[in-house]
């Protein structure tokens, strides 16, 4: 059984001290101020499919505040954000080996399109028809749009772990066990966690996001423990529970599970961790489920180099690892990681049975959810749904693919959402 790690009033102040500090945090408050354009975006209010996701996408970015507020971050936007824009323009334009009128142009498209340079750049948006922009899934527009038109049970469904994981097991879709939760507070005395987890440990926070305070750790001699996500560094079983109670204090409470590992066929020994499945599937409402994106994404260790990011593009209709046109392009280096992980011409492994594991776990919200994110591990004995994620962004696989989110199997989705809500 899962154990349940808590102390009363310390939990309280301590998770108190942890809403106060989120709420405080400076780099929230870039995020809003750099997500988009406060100005609607051009051409978003024709009749088309992805002008009316365009539109919607951007009133949903600002509907999440109250009217006052509202105000204040518009007017806060419209300073900042042309401001905030300039440095990654310039930056683009140095990549791409062009001087301060390059920037210029790239920003003053940016402008026009209401995207972010980096988007404007890697989605190669022309600067003469700024309504191509609609054709894509901006990254903050989308994430709000698409927690917007999900119902408060899915959302609280997927942003706590713990009781995903309760749901998902009961309803027969593979997920990692649960070792321990350790609240804010506790002391961290996860001894019997570790003992039970012979490939490694990933922690996670209960309801945290964007990958903050995820950490996976495996076992070394001596009952030494050595993280493998992030900059090296390796404990004692003692000193790693304490670094999980001083994550819960800084996070909230911590979700410990046992690292899945790979199928032999994935499984390689200048791989960090196992590779991630990362599927992305849509349901219409009282509708099929659909794979849009499937990409395989891993961390490589090659000899003599950096820890190097890398994605896969796997065929969401045949499971094959396949090579687009946009990933031979030179630029995408450093749009989207690439690094090269030789697989077979043939269907990864469980691939159908991956397919059958996140519908299954994307009906389960039966409460209603445009489209998620599934983390996937493809296991020797077959696919282990890690999370689903709601507030999710596409940019990595609408780069690397160079299928735009309203033309991809999403784009009918959202529109019989959006649908749905204006009827």
């Amino acid at each position: 059984m899962p154990r349940e790690i808590s102390v009363g009033p310390a939990r309280m102040t301590a998770g108190l001290r942890a809403r106060l500090r989120r709420v405080l945090d400076p780099a929230r408050y870039r995020d809003v101020l750099g997500e988009g354009a406060p100005w609607p975006p051009a051409g978003s209010r024709r009749a088309d499919r992805a002008a009316q996701i365009r539109h919607a996408a951007w009133v949903a970015r600002r509907a999440r505040f109250g009217p006052f507020l509202r105000v204040l971050v518009a007017v806060g936007q419209a300073a900042g954000w042309p401001v905030m824009t300039l440095r990654p323009a310039r930056i683009l334009a140095q990549r791409g080996g062009r001087g301060w009128s390059g920037a210029f142009a790239l920003w003053r498209s940016a402008m026009r399109s209401g995207m972010t340079p980096l988007e404007q750049f890697a989605y190669r948006v022309p600067a003469d028809r700024p309504a191509e922009a609609n054709r894509w899934f901006l990254h903050a527009e989308f994430c709000h749009l698409n927690r917007a038109l999900a119902s408060t049970a899915a959302r609280a469904l997927c942003d706590d772990k713990v009781a995903f994981a309760r749901l998902a097991a009961e309803r027969g879709v593979p997920v990692p066990a649960t070792l321990a939760v350790v609240q804010p507070g506790a002391p961290g005395d996860i001894g019997d966690a570790l003992a039970a987890a012979c490939d490694g440990v990933v922690l996670k926070p209960v309801t945290a996001f964007r990958a903050q305070g995820l950490e996976a750790w495996v076992p070394r001699e001596e009952g030494r423990w050595q993280r493998a996500s992030g900059a090296a560094l390796t404990l004692e079983r003692k000193a790693l529970g304490a670094r999980v109670a001083d994550l819960a204090t800084r996070h909230g409470a911590m979700l410990l599970q046992p690292m899945v590992p790979a199928h032999p066929a994935l499984a390689r020994a200048d791989l960090v961790l196992p590779p991630v499945l990362r599927m992305i599937t849509g349901r219409a409402p009282e509708g099929a489920v659909t794979l849009a994106y499937a990409t395989l994404w891993y961390s490589l260790v090659p000899e003599g180099a950096e820890r190097v990011m890398g994605i896969t593009v796997i065929d969401p209709g045949s499971g094959r690892p396949i090579t687009t046109q946009i990933q031979q392009e030179s630029h995408l280096d450093w749009l989207a990681p690439v690094a090269g992980l030789d697989l077979p011409d043939a269907p990864l492994p469980f691939w159908e049975a991956s397919v059958g594991a996140v519908s299954a776990a994307h009906r389960m919200l039966d409460c209603g959810v445009p489209v998620v994110a599934w983390d996937v591990v493809i296991s020797p004995s077959g696919p282990v749904v890690l999370e689903g994620n709601i507030g999710t962004s596409i940019y990595y696989q609408q780069t690397v693919t160079g299928i735009p989110g309203s033309e991809s199997a999403l784009g009918p989705v959202v529109e019989a959402w959006l649908h749905r809500r204006g009827g």
